[in-house]
């Protein structure tokens, strides 16, 4: 048997751009984890998220190394980054690819950091 601790909010769709803002405002803003693909950094949506959550590429940290159908290797390392960083929120921006990455990013560390477990 398997206990897996889920993050405590997943915001999707229409307004979550809006109510970003707010959110981040509860958290440390050097303490907040950023998971995208180099084609959300490169596009500029990248760049609108932060502004319109008053956030800057020089206070938090962004993992955007997320491939198509990633594997578990880039979920533990990505999930490792986030516990080395002690950070308090993480942001899962983009497709499928990089919102699975987030989840498990933010599920991992109170899970052993190890994937395959959870499985």
């Amino acid at each position: 048997m398997y206990t897996i601790l889920t993050p405590g909010q997943i915001k999707v769709g229409l307004g979550c751009l809006a109510s970003l803002k707010d959110i981040v405002a509860a958290y440390e803003k050097d303490k907040i984890f950023l998971v995208t693909d180099e084609g959300i950094r490169h596009s500029g949506v990248l760049k609108k998220v932060l502004e319109a959550a008053d956030l800057d590429t020089e206070r938090i940290d962004i993992f955007d190394q997320v491939k198509p159908n990633p594997d578990i290797a880039t979920m533990e390392f990505c999930g490792q980054m986030a516990v080395s960083n002690d950070c308090k929120l993480i942001i899962g921006l983009g497709g499928g690819s990089p919102m699975d990455v987030a989840k498990a990013s933010a599920i991992l560390p109170p899970n052993g950091g190890k994937m395959r477990p959870l499985l």
